[in-house]
């Protein structure tokens, strides 16, 4: 698969990481499929934040076993973007950055940090837009990640 560009501002406050990228989504070009992308903007509107002024949506490529260099050059990207906040999107990209492959249902709800920066996991748009019952859950760590924005200014 190849990588595919990010989409929204270059000075985010909010980078949100979705895991690799699916074929329809490596085909359009884009993080995410059309529905998923608009189902995400509608969870971010009521907390504030706009996807092409606030964010930077992008995939992370979920490596088995990251190297260094694959680590490394993550920090360099993060620390270009300087984001106050990282939102992962499923259990992939959030247990690449801590460290750990534990499931979504267990990592949401928590606090943790990838070099400094506060990092938000929750669910993927996928999965709710599958499973209703997890809006509430989604809704939870939204008002998470709201707290930590007001937090860090």
């Amino acid at each position: 698969i190849q990588g595919i560009p990010g989409i929204g501002s270059l000075s985010p406050r909010v980078l949100i990481l979705a895991p690799n990228p699916e074929p329809e989504e490596a085909e359009a070009g884009k993080p995410l499929n059309q529905v998923q992308r608009t189902y995400l903007e509608k969870w971010l509107e009521p907390i504030g934040i706009n996807m092409m002024k606030d964010a930077y949506l992008i995939n992370l490529f979920i490596c088995p076993k990251p190297g260094k260099h694959d680590e490394a050059l993550l920090i360099e990207f993060v620390d270009f973007l300087s984001p106050k906040v990282i939102f992962c999107l499923g259990g992939g990209p959030a247990g690449a950055l801590i460290g750990s492959p534990i499931s979504i249902r267990t990592l949401r709800g928590q606090d943790y940090s990838f070099h400094g920066y506060p990092l938000v996991p929750t669910y993927h748009p996928a999965a709710v837009l599958e499973d209703q019952s997890l809006k509430r859950p989604v809704w939870d760590d939204l008002k998470r990640l709201k707290g930590i924005l007001e937090y860090h200014g």
